[in-house]
């Protein structure tokens, strides 16, 4: 779902993943590509940003992403994430290689490991286990979330079309 106004017909969409917060910059303004998923829109307004509709945050002309709850999201001029609060992301080589403190592995295209949490994937590439939360899968979408206490979170169901018809 994109929230707040569209980019210019003809843009290309860009789908995020869980894992991924991060701007990308259009002569017409920036898209935030949320960790959820979602895209909002910030319109160029003359120097600066729009607001928008359904997001909580304003963009700063330094690319500071300002939660109106008063957690503050840096990005550089590439799109990276830089810090979250006060949490410093490190790169190298063009990938994600530190979260604070934590050294992160990767193992092809797939991040393995941040610190001492390891992720494990099914070998089509979907996310089963995360340390924390186990997830079960079935035709690329997610239908059960589980704590490692064995208590389901989320159970989802999918119509015909791929959509999440509920959760429970």
């Amino acid at each position: 779902m994109r929230t707040g106004s569209r980019p210019p017909a003809g843009s290309p969409t860009i789908r995020s993943t869980r894992r991924a917060a991060r701007l990308r910059l259009t002569e017409n303004g920036a898209e935030f590509h949320r960790p959820d998923g979602q895209i909002a829109f910030f319109g160029r307004q003359g120097a600066g940003y729009g607001r928008v509709i359904g997001i909580d945050a304003t963009l700063d002309d330094d690319l500071s992403l300002r939660w109106f709850d008063g957690r503050v999201w840096r990005f550089d001029d590439t799109g990276r994430l830089l810090t979250a609060n006060d949490l410093p992301f490190g790169y190298a080589d063009g990938r994600l290689s530190s979260v604070g403190n934590a050294a992160v592995t990767w193992t092809g295209e797939r991040i393995t490991s941040v610190g001492a949490t390891t992720y494990h994937y099914s070998e089509t590439g979907e996310l089963l286990d995360d340390g924390t939360h186990r997830y079960e899968v079935d035709d690329g979408r997610v239908t059960a979330v589980i704590d490692a206490d064995d208590v389901v979170h989320a159970r989802n169901t999918y119509d015909p079309d791929g959509h999440r018809g509920s959760d429970t």
